[in-house]
């Protein structure tokens, strides 16, 4: 699309359902797409607990990927091995879906949300600062999906209570964000 990454969003839309997707290196890009089987108590939880938010901020990933990039090919050891935790945390993710331990989900968020400000510091900002403080007494999980800097923000609430809880305290505060109802589409 011309920014410079994000082919993951287009596969996500070319595919239902929940997915874990692989790309290997290599020119033109070659992908492995597994279909994750979720229980209906699995999108139960996550339809009830999993808040998508958009934040209102925007920012080209390209620019955030360029900084990247040139720290990889430079052997930035930090930003190695912050990937490297990003993939594995990619695995036991999944593993924590299939399971239906939503709990652990949010634990994986946290730290690949930090992960990615190891990655880009600049991928926050004030106002994404300020949502997840607002969001963290109600949630065991967020992070901003993509490159950061703003766009969609996933909010894991602790349970159904506190993210009906979340919601409205968001429909009613300042913070001036929009939220999207969403449902997952499985294949049948």
């Amino acid at each position: 699309m011309g920014t410079g990454g994000g082919w993951q969003d287009q596969i996500g839309g070319l595919y239902p359902g929940i997915k874990f997707t692989t790309s290997f290196p290599g020119v033109p890009l070659r992908l492995q797409v597994i279909p994750l089987l979720a229980s209906p108590q699995l999108i139960l939880e996550l339809q009830q607990r999993l808040l998508v938010v958009f934040t209102g901020q925007v920012r080209l990933a390209h620019q955030v990927l360029q900084k990247v990039v040139t720290r990889y090919l430079q052997r930035d050891n930090l930003l190695v091995s912050s990937i490297k935790r990003l993939t594995e945390l990619a695995k036991i993710g999944r593993e924590a879906l299939m399971n239906c331990e939503v709990d652990e989900l949010g634990k994986i968020m946290l730290e690949a949300w930090r992960l990615h400000q190891e990655l880009d510091p600049y991928c926050s900002n004030k106002f994404v600062d300020k949502l997840f403080a607002f969001a963290d007494p109600y949630c065991c999980g967020y992070k901003l999906v993509g490159a950061g800097g703003g766009g969609f923000a996933l909010l894991l609430a602790k349970n159904a209570e506190s993210g009906n809880e979340l919601k409205n305290k968001l429909e009613d505060s300042d913070l001036n964000v929009k939220l999207y109802n969403w449902e997952i589409h499985l294949d049948n």
